[in-house]
């Protein structure tokens, strides 16, 4: 595979008079047409600064990106324009504006100075907005729309300036979980329909390792990290870049965890997923579910028509239906 764009020797950061402010520094890796990349790391490790460094907001303090092999000092506004394209995480305010009127903003670079719309200008803006799923509210007011709407408006004005590369920052900052994994999806669908670079900066960390293609994994004073999301979780990537107290990353599951601290145990014996929620139930309450047989109190899961909760203290033995009980139970052994 052939890179679009390459990242070499880069040092970012920020110029100050006598001594720059070094963000992040020899950096190298690339970027490959048809993939669907998230740069992940901690608050604070660079990640805005790194984004703005390859879309040409800002200046590198060392080193080149390269798009297609032209440096990226070398490459003027206009051709930049229709190189890359950049999807911000400002909500979008605009007023008395329709979805179709709105995208076509994203033809500026081909229009010339009036700005006129040609016929293929149309067809193209009609078929951004087929591609992400919006062809029904073209002619809807953007300020009538949801979160979720107005982040697809923006996607499909990317799409219409017909550059090869899009960059997408928190572009599901604001929307609910199933929006989120909504527009994750429609993003890597979009990578494979028209084998553009789509690079995304995100903070959703479960659902970035379960969407793309490649991850960048950026943290202070920590190299640059590039791989398929199983691969890193193979060689233990993850573990130094997030892991502080009271998270964890399983690598059983490739997510992460809450580690929470436990003041008590609980004998637990059972099979199924009422097994495995109970389990998770009780860790939340600082109970320790073992399977020491000798444990003081012991919670037995048997299958049924209903499935019981029995719990044993001492002589005594109540049955519960709901995981609810037992927990107000233990709560009163206490």
């Amino acid at each position: 595979m052939k890179a679009l764009i390459e990242i070499k020797d880069l040092t970012i950061g920020y110029h100050r008079k006598g001594n720059n402010n070094v963000v992040h520094e020899k950096m190298n890796g690339s970027l490959y047409s048809g993939e669907l990349t998230c740069l992940l790391g901690p608050n604070g490790a660079g990640k805005s600064t790194l984004l703005r460094t390859l879309c040409g907001f800002q200046e590198s303090l060392e080193g080149d990106v390269y798009i297609d092999g032209v440096s990226l000092k070398e490459t003027s506004n206009e051709d930049l324009a229709k190189m890359i394209s950049v999807v911000l995480t400002e909500k979008v305010n605009i007023q008395n504006i329709t979805v179709k009127e709105l995208v076509s903003y994203g033809r500026s670079p081909y229009t010339g100075f009036f700005g006129r719309l040609s016929e293929k200008d149309n067809i193209l803006i009609d078929e951004a907005i087929a591609m992400v799923g919006i062809s029904h509210m073209k002619d809807r007011m953007v300020q009538n729309l949801s979160d979720g709407e107005r982040q697809k408006v923006m996607i499909a004005k990317a799409l219409v300036q017909n550059t090869p590369v899009i960059f997408l920052d928190e572009p599901a900052a604001f929307l609910d979980l199933p929006s989120k994994v909504e527009l994750m999806q429609l993003l890597h669908k979009l990578t494979m329909e028209t084998n553009k670079v789509i690079f995304i900066v995100t903070h959703d960390l479960d659902l970035a390792l379960q969407t793309a293609d490649k991850i960048w994994l950026l943290a202070n004073d920590k190299p640059l990290q590039i791989g398929v999301p199983e691969d890193l979780i193979i060689r233990d990537k993850f573990k130094g870049f997030f892991e502080r107290e009271g998270v964890y990353f399983d690598k059983r599951t490739g997510l992460f965890k809450i580690k929470n601290k436990h003041y008590r145990k609980v004998a637990v014996s059972g099979h199924g997923f009422e097994y495995t929620l109970l389990r998770r139930a009780l860790s939340r309450n600082g109970i320790e579910p073992v399977h020491n047989i000798d444990a003081e109190i012991s919670i037995e899961i048997i299958q049924g028509e209903e499935t019981k909760f029995v719990l044993s203290y001492k002589d005594e033995k109540r049955e519960f239906t709901y995981i609810e009980s037992v927990l107000y139970c233990l709560k009163d052994l206490q």
